[in-house]
């Protein structure tokens, strides 16, 4: 979950961000919602 997904986008592709998408080398975003409440999106 991210309120700015072009920086989150930056950091997974530039290995910032330890875990999953780091040690697999992540860099394809596929899918995404966009959630007006924190709530709903923590929900979903």
């Amino acid at each position: 979950m991210t309120n700015d997904l072009e920086r989150r986008i930056t950091e997974h592709r530039a290995g910032e961000i330890p875990g999953f998408a780091a040690d697999y080398r992540c860099g394809k975003l596929v899918y995404y919602e966009h959630c007006t409440n924190v709530l709903d999106a923590i929900a979903r």
